[in-house]
């Protein structure tokens, strides 16, 4: 472990919901398997409703009993298929991942930046980071979002107590692939 006085920046960050809603807008994006799963309830409900018309017509013209109540089933099939298509599927994931989140960052996260490595405190959580894994910065209000592979990490630009956050602009300029505002 480095010792403090190789410490570029020291910043203590708690992050507030906006940002969080921020993150979520910006990076939770659908996966593959929920797009699938839109595109087949699509596809059922169609089906559904033609096989229904089908089966309906079928019972005007023969008064075969069996043919509607296939073509009910088949009704409430496609109902249910249009609504979950048209609703939003990801509503419920993204207000469990949104509380997910919040329960996570409500403690202070307390940073240590150094040339090569931040290092991150949180209650007896603790984690390091490569500064050269980072993939991109992000700014929203106050804060810096980190960016690496699928994982972030927030750093509030008001919460220096070592360094400023212009000299963090300058640092991210310059070891971070790219700074985007």
């Amino acid at each position: 472990m480095a010792s403090n006085s190789n410490v570029l920046f020291e910043n203590v960050t708690t992050v507030d919901e906006d940002v969080v809603d921020y993150i979520i807008g910006k990076y939770l994006k659908p996966t593959g398997q929920q797009k699938r799963f839109r595109i087949f309830t699509l596809c059922m409900g169609v089906a559904s409703a033609g096989i229904a018309m089908y089966l309906f017509r079928l019972w005007m013209t023969s008064k075969d009993f069996t043919s509607i109540g296939c073509a009910l089933i088949l009704s409430v099939l496609c109902i249910y298929c249009m609504t979950s298509f048209f609703g939003d599927p990801a509503k419920k994931h993204k207000e469990e991942y949104r509380a997910k989140l919040l329960n996570q960052l409500k403690e202070p996260r307390k940073y240590r930046i150094y040339r090569h490595t931040i290092h991150q405190m949180a209650g007896s959580q603790h984690g390091q980071y490569k500064v050269s894994d980072f993939e991109s910065v992000d700014t929203y209000s106050h804060y810096y979002i980190l960016k690496y592979g699928k994982n972030i990490i927030i750093i509030d630009r008001n919460g220096f107590r070592t360094g400023t956050a212009e000299g963090f602009d300058t640092f991210c300029d310059k070891f971070i692939k790219k700074l985007t505002f």
